[in-house]
């Protein structure tokens, strides 16, 4: 911004240093929020509403009291009631909901449901997911709106019920928009827990947003316009001035950059190819296609400098450069950065009407304030912590630059001397240099939050931001008058928006480019929560307390020794123990169970799902980071189903494999009906990352560095049996101090009756094969193998009563990863131990021998 938007102000209140009161409240409303968050389990929202009203009411009297004695004690008491009023409401917000909210009908397990709802926001239309060999089931156009319910209908009668959910829709959702009221055929569902440690915790993420159940619709035509929006209704005019500015710009800027820049510029990132979006997640860049303040100075900047060549006065551009804010907000929507960088934007501008000059920590505060009071659960939020941690690292960043680049006049009248060419490129390499200082202390200080939360340290990110940012800056500025000159005459916008395209293409060649550097990125389990608090609660204190030079020569020194700490904390890995953990993942229609061995060592007996390849890696990975697994020693992939293996080729990028074991039928084109392809692909990505790819057969044993511990390989012989891939999926037998486990993949016949000729196996644990399908006979192989335990591995369609009840018989207590989530079994010379990893088994018969479920007692 000019100069003459932060004019110089008269001397602070305060004669002992900066007058920063906002710092102060913000911290102490956020404190009382996480005191609220932390005391959720011990007490009922109400009876901490109350507590904490009550306490803030006295802590008021008390301040007002204690303000004839002395200030101290009573500013110490107002801090005290202010976090009262944060815990107050944050209770109210997070925990509380009406007595007719959706959430109240619907269960975790979804059921059908008509609604009646009024639309929030207009419907993001996402295309198809890119075709892959690895996706069992192709997926089409999908659609995703928030909403508000305004009834659901029992039997034929309506009853009033609110709350906002999510609304997906299998389709593109073309005929509804924002503010219509719509009647809805859906199934809905109250989003539930992760399934497994680690996983990302979907259902906190909707309730911060609001939002405590979801509604799916199959087809675009369960969604009925029952009443459009009133032209005046402020979701209308938002729909209507986003749908015209993308419009807009996607006609200016072509269809090559068009997607890319809707994303960069509003946020728009749905239509993107996954290819895209992660090759700027890999590369550190990702904060380019989030709205930030960025987007919001740069509109400002553009406001204020237009009004000010139109020769308008300080307060019209004031009032112009804010309604222009506001129309972007209204666009784009309340995000937690926009709202942050708007009320920054404004409060510089009111500081400008007011002639004094803000103070940047205090501007910032307001901003913390302000989401606070919209949504205090978006302090739990990690983009709106890596938001705010930015900005104040950027906000620290310049005030260093400020002090060591002031000049003496001697210095100012030689700089006025130097030939325009040496200025200009003076004046770039000091750009270039401040925008590399930034770049690396956002780097340094977000850096551990991103690893913890998203798995990976990004070092392209600090060489190519400063390079990249003029461009994107310049795409913005391009695309922002593109947009606007658009709707006056598009023959105008051509030419910003040609210079937009060509911004964009460049940042994109460059991220493409940087993505290929296999030293640009790396994954990694990241610091431990106790890490990552006391990093920025130490850090924070000691910029605010220690800003000199001595004593930030000792800070840097500290901060290196406790960054070690924890990445080294985090790397160390598993120690090897005294029993062997079996752990049957929660994967929908798939496999994957993962052995921790005594000796150290980590196999996994499948890595694959029906749904998406890269979401159950990504899956995978999270549990083995959680449980401090850092690389894996082996994986045996039973058969050619991509529901068994298709999470190998991400697995391959997040974490080294040292090997990967299959049978002679893996890619024999009989076993597998000629359908090759996919296998093909598998062995191609293995191949291309160097992880070795053996066969193993009946007979066959896995080298384990603990000798206690045995994994044998049952079947299929080396030359197969006649049938399908299923009949000669891999039978493997993990032993450890008198305990089996049996892992028989989708074995079923003729292979399973060649098993079942042999000798009974008794066993302590039992993979169902191929998910419970009678096609395995159930009854046969379970008198085969006397399990104590059978886990299902799969979806809600593979919980069928019959085969429950046939392994029941059996003596077997039958648990379901797609109702318990994952299951780790404990094997040791004291019997096996069960426990549910993630809620306790709910599916379960109460009258069941082993209704404890702590152990089998050892024979």
């Amino acid at each position: 911004m000019s100069g003459e938007l932060l004019p110089a102000v008269a001397a602070e209140p305060n004669r002992g240093g900066v007058y920063r009161p906002l710092v102060a409240t913000a911290l102490a409303v956020a404190a009382g929020v996480v005191v609220d968050r932390l005391g959720e389990a011990s007490a009922s929202a109400g009876m901490r509403a109350a507590f904490a009203g009550s306490a803030t009411t006295i802590l008021l009297v008390l301040a007002t009291s204690l303000k004839r004695v002395g200030k101290q004690p009573a500013i110490w008491c107002l801090l005290a009631a202010l976090a009262g009023t944060g815990a107050v409401r944050h209770a109210i917000g997070w925990s509380l909901a009406r007595r007719d909210d959706l959430a109240r009908f619907a269960r975790v397990e979804s059921q059908p449901a008509c609604l009646r709802a009024v639309l929030v926001d207009s419907p993001r239309i996402a295309p198809p997911p890119a075709n892959s060999l690895l996706r069992a089931l192709p997926q089409g156009h999908s659609s995703e709106a928030t909403i508000a319910i305004t009834a659901i209908r029992d039997g034929v009668v309506w009853r009033p019920a609110s709350g906002r959910c999510r609304l997906r829709v299998a389709g593109q959702l073309l005929h509804a928009d924002a503010g219509d009221a719509v009647l809805l055929y859906a199934r809905i569902a109250r989003p539930g827990p992760p399934l497994n440690p680690g996983q990302y915790d979907w259902g906190a993420a909707e309730r911060i947003a609001g939002r405590l159940a979801e509604a799916y619709c199959r087809d675009p035509q369960c969604v009925i316009v029952e009443r459009p929006a009133a032209k005046s209704a402020v979701a209308a005019w938002g729909a209507s001035l986003r749908r015209a500015s993308e419009n807009s710009l996607r006609s200016a800027v072509g269809p090559r950059q068009g997607d890319l820049a809707a994303a960069v510029i509003f946020g728009a990132r749905e239509r993107l190819p996954d290819k895209t979006t992660e090759a700027f997640l890999r590369t550190g860049t990702i904060h380019l296609m989030v709205v930030s303040g960025l987007h919001a100075g740069m509109l400002a900047a553009m406001a204020w400098g237009t009004l000010r060549l139109a020769g308008c006065g300080e307060r019209a551009r004031v009032a112009g450069t804010l309604t222009a804010l506001g129309a972007y907000v209204l666009a784009v929507g309340p995000q937690a950065p926009v709202v942050r960088a708007s009320v920054l934007v404004a409060a510089w501008l009111a500081a400008t009407t007011l002639g004094r000059r803000a103070s940047a920590v205090n501007v910032l505060a307001a901003a913390a304030l302000a989401i606070l009071a919209m949504n205090p659960a978006e302090a739990f939020r990690t983009g709106t912590q890596l938001s705010f941690v930015s900005v104040a690292t950027l906000v620290g960043a310049s005030g260093v630059v400020a002090r060591r680049s002031r000049r003496t006049p001697l210095q100012d009248l030689l700089a006025e001397v130097r030939p325009w060419w040496e200025r200009w490129g003076r004046g770039a390499f000091r750009a270039l240099a401040v925008g590399s200082l930034a770049s690396t202390a956002v780097w340094i200080v977000a850096g551990p939050l991103v690893a913890a939360k998203f798995h990976i340290v990004t070092v392209g990110g600090v060489m190519l931001t400063p390079f990249l940012m003029p461009l994107v800056s310049a795409a913005m500025g391009a695309g922002l008058m593109a947009t606007t000159l658009g709707w006056v005459s598009p023959a105008l916008a051509a030419i910003p928006g040609a210079i937009c395209a060509g911004c964009l293409a460049l940042v994109q060649r460059a991220i493409e480019r940087a993505d290929a550097w296999s030293w640009s990125h790396a994954y990694t389990a990241g610091p431990s929560d106790w890490w990552l608090v006391g990093w920025y609660v130490l850090g924070g204190i000691g910029i605010l307390t220690a800003p000199r030079a001595g004593k930030l020569t000792r800070m840097i020194v500290a901060a290196a020794l406790w960054g070690i700490c924890g990445f080294g904390a985090a790397e160390m890995g598993r120690r090897a123990g005294d029993q062997l953990e079996c752990t049957f993942l929660a994967v929908g229609h798939g496999t994957c169970v993962v052995m921790e061995l005594p000796g150290g060592q980590t196999v996994l007996y499948d890595a694959g799902s029906l749904n998406s390849p890269e979401s159950t890696g990504r899956t995978i990975a999270q549990y083995l980071w959680n449980r401090g697994i850092r690389r894996i020693d082996a994986i045996v992939l039973s058969h050619a189903d991509v529901d068994h293996y298709n999470a190998v080729p991400t697995l391959l990028e997040l974490m080294p494999i040292d090997a990967v074991y299959v049978s002679p039928m893996m890619f024999d084109p009989v076993a597998t009906d000629g359908r090759l392809q996919a296998p093909d692909y598998l062995r191609g990505q293995i191949k291309l990352n160097g992880a070795p790819l053996r066969e193993v057969w009946m007979g066959d044993k896995l080298r384990l560095a603990d000798p206690r511990a045995a994994i044998d390989i049952l079947f299929p012989p080396r030359e197969g049996v006649y049938g399908r891939d299923n009949a000669n999926s891999i039978l493997l037998s993990v032993e450890f101090a008198g305990r089996r486990v049996l892992l028989p993949g989708d074995l079923e016949s003729p292979g399973i009756e060649l098993v079942m000729a042999d000798p009974s196996l008794d066993c302590d644990v039992l993979l169902a094969p191929h998910h419970g399908s009678a096609a395995s006979d159930p009854p046969g192989f379970a008198a085969w193998c006397t399990p104590e335990w059978v886990v299902f591995s799969g979806g809600d369609a593979e919980r069928t009563a019959a085969v429950d009840r046939t392994y029941q018989r059996a003596g077997a207590v039958v648990l379901h990863t797609a109702a318990s989530g994952a299951v780790r079994f404990s094997l040791s010379a004291e019997g096996v131990k069960v426990a549910p990893t993630v809620r306790p088994f709910h599916d379960r018969a109460p009258t069941d021998p082993k209704d404890d479920f702590t152990e089998t007692p050892s024979q």
